[in-house]
């Protein structure tokens, strides 16, 4: 590997150890000065990383629907109806639209910092992209996990010592906070999504006859997962039951090859076994010890107020999402929703209706989904769906045409990965959170790539 693919990489992990350490948690500002960052290493990668051509490598449909989604999304910025002015809480219409039966956004200011936030991801997608005409991919991916172990051995460092507020700052948050993640249920996602790479990189070097590699990686790899316990979130903890089998699963014929080999190693082998598995019982006994406990009574309070109907945190996501499929329907947002960005500003007047009232201020809707189809409309929404089942397609397709030894049980942990934080968005607003969204969209970009005949030769 050459030097300057070893400083985009070490680049790389400076950008996620920021954007992590100052956005896991939403605010406006700290997003809009990340995401400057998140393109600068983006455009030093696509000049810097090495290629054959101009154009990152990637199949013309994948082109298409970036083009399309950026397209859309523009579109209704420039072809805006209305603006939301905030301090009096009613909208602006918009004279002089060059198109005034095409779609257009009813909150353009908004529209206008979602779709920059957007484009600025897609440049670090087609970054991703170039990262696949060489071996430098694997550099940036096995960040993921180890950002993963940092995360929640900070976060267990917060639980022990009972610390105050995220980092010891003064800023609000609940009471099961977790690392940096204000949220502590983002802080999950983020852990069964590492953890599943995590469990890919251990498993693709385990025909070294469990090394130090494998043994580094299994450790990482409990870290992630035990972290996602430990943050006593109860949909994480369900997402991670998902995941681990998806992992299991996915994996299982070089498990069991392994499993099957394991008698033919040599005692200096067997003794670095135990020490892995002596490393798992210390990692599961210190987290369960940890936050095992709290997870449990949180699950037992939800079944409890499930059974009398009082659970809020169901019932609340239940109500919010009645309410965005009344705002996705056909009379409503439809075809082409109400803009990029403009749940926050639309939602309160559906409140109006008193079969849909919703106390709070509802800045996410708890359904990624549902709330891409309000902002994004059905045509937009389906436009992401594509790009994200284009990158498990191509993921798989990869896997059917072979390709380095090492590189497949990769393959297949983004994908795992990406299904585990899919799920978890489908109650949760992972994908409404810049750090987050940025990996999402990197890896789609890395499956996306690994169906190029230039990333084959190279794998090779």
């Amino acid at each position: 590997m050459k030097k300057s693919e070893i400083a985009i990489i070490a680049l790389f992990a400076l950008l996620l150890g920021l954007v992590f350490a100052r956005y896991a948690s939403a605010s406006p500002r700290i997003a809009k000065n990340s995401l400057y960052w998140i393109i600068a290493w983006s455009i030093c990668a696509l000049v810097v990383l090495p290629r054959d051509r101009l154009l990152p490598p990637i199949p013309k449909l994948g082109l298409v629907v970036v083009s399309l989604i950026l397209g859309f999304g523009w579109l209704m910025v420039a072809n805006a109806k209305a603006n939301y002015l905030y301090g009096e809480m009613r909208f602006e219409e918009i004279s002089g639209r060059f198109w005034e039966a095409g779609p257009g956004s009813v909150t353009k200011a908004a529209s206008v910092t979602k779709m920059v936030e957007v484009s600025g991801l897609f440049v670090a997608f087609f970054a991703a992209l170039r990262s696949r005409e060489s071996r430098s991919w694997k550099g940036l991916l096995a960040i993921l996990p180890v950002l993963g172990a940092i995360v929640s051995m900070v976060g267990l460092y917060h639980r022990v010592v009972e610390a105050p507020s995220v980092w010891f700052s003064d800023q609000k948050h609940p009471p099961t906070f977790f690392a940096p993640f204000i949220y502590n249920a983002h802080a999950g996602s983020f852990l069964n999504f590492s953890g599943a790479i995590g469990f890919a990189f251990c498993v693709s070097t385990l025909d070294r006859a469990a090394s130090s590699k494998s043994i580094g990686w299994g450790i990482v790899t409990a870290l992630c997962f035990l972290g996602a316990i430990a943050t006593a979130s109860k949909g994480a903890f369900l997402v991670l039951l998902i995941t681990l089998a998806l992992c299991v699963l996915i994996h299982r014929k070089r498990l069991w090859e392994f499993c099957l080999s394991a008698r033919g190693r040599s005692r200096g082998q067997g003794f670095e076994r135990k020490l892995l598995i002596l490393a798992s019982v210390v990692l599961v006994s210190g987290f369960a010890l940890v936050g095992g406990q709290k997870l449990v009574n949180r699950m037992d309070h939800l079944i409890e107020d499930a059974k009398d109907g009082s659970a809020g945190t169901v019932e609340g996501r239940k109500g919010i999402m009645r309410v965005m499929l009344k705002m996705g329907r056909e009379d409503e947002g439809g075809w082409v929703g109400f803009g990029p960005g403009s749940f926050e500003s639309v939602v309160p007047f559906f409140f109006a209706d008193k079969d849909y009232f919703m106390p709070g201020r509802w800045i996410h809707g708890h359904s990624d989904p549902l709330q891409l189809v309000v902002e994004w409309g059905y045509i937009g929404a389906g436009l992401w769906a594509v790009l994200a089942l284009g990158a498990l397609y191509c993921g798989a397709k990869a896997l059917r045409e072979g390709g380095d030894f090492t590189a497949r049980p990769l393959t297949r942990g983004m994908m795992v990965a990406l299904v585990s934080m899919t799920l978890h968005s489908s109650f949760d607003f992972p994908f409404g959170i810049l750090s987050l969204k940025l990996v999402a969209i990197f890896l789609c970009g890395l499956l996306w790539g690994g169906v190029t005949q230039k990333a084959s030769l190279k794998d090779h």
